[in-house]
């Protein structure tokens, strides 16, 4: 008679470590293997995360968490082999960015310029991509490479409005406003 089998089957998750945002996916390679056969595969997730056919699901979340998943293999002899994948689940990002001038006021000649810096910073992307950033003035323009705000030539005193447009990776826009009064000759 054949010998007994004592081998137990040997399983992996590749990755075996995977970050997920909340209510996402990702794929990981649950491989299980065995000298005679694998009989039943079988998973199981803490913190209502969910795996199978190589895609682990994250559960709805509002603060960092981790999940395990452990499978567990048993071949015809009775013998079981375990793999544990170990999931990063991330909250959605739901924080605007943080846009602002300095100065915040200007005054400026009829047709001259001024300096403002903009600085825009965000808690999940930074830099902020500068495609994603946008100033519009109700009258003359503002640079934002140069920082420079330039008026327009004017018959009498104006208030200028500049409004800077700034949106992150996940759709969140913040906005500051640059208000610039521009004098008259």
């Amino acid at each position: 008679s054949p010998p007994a089998d004592t081998q137990a089957p040997s399983l992996s998750f590749s990755p075996s470590t995977i970050t997920v945002g909340s209510e996402e996916t990702a794929n990981s390679s649950l491989i299980a293997t065995d000298n005679v056969g694998v009989v039943t595969l079988e998973t199981s997730c803490t913190n209502e995360g969910s795996f199978s056919n190589d895609v682990f699901t994250a559960p709805a979340v509002t603060e960092d968490i981790t999940v395990t998943c452990t499978a567990t293999a048993s071949d015809a002899a009775g013998n079981q082999g375990t793999a544990t994948l170990t999931a990063n689940i991330t909250p959605p990002d739901t924080e605007a960015p943080s846009l602002s001038f300095d100065p915040s006021v200007l005054t400026v000649n009829s047709g001259g310029t001024g300096q403002a810096t903009l600085t825009v910073t965000d808690n999940v992307t930074n830099p902020i991509v500068p495609e994603l950033i946008l100033v519009s003035c109700t009258d003359g323009e503002f640079d934002i490479d140069s920082s420079t705000y330039t008026a327009p030539v004017i018959v009498q005193d104006i208030t200028v409005t500049c409004t800077a447009i700034a949106e992150d990776q996940a759709g969140n826009q913040g906005t500051a406003d640059l208000t610039v009064t521009v004098i008259a000759p």
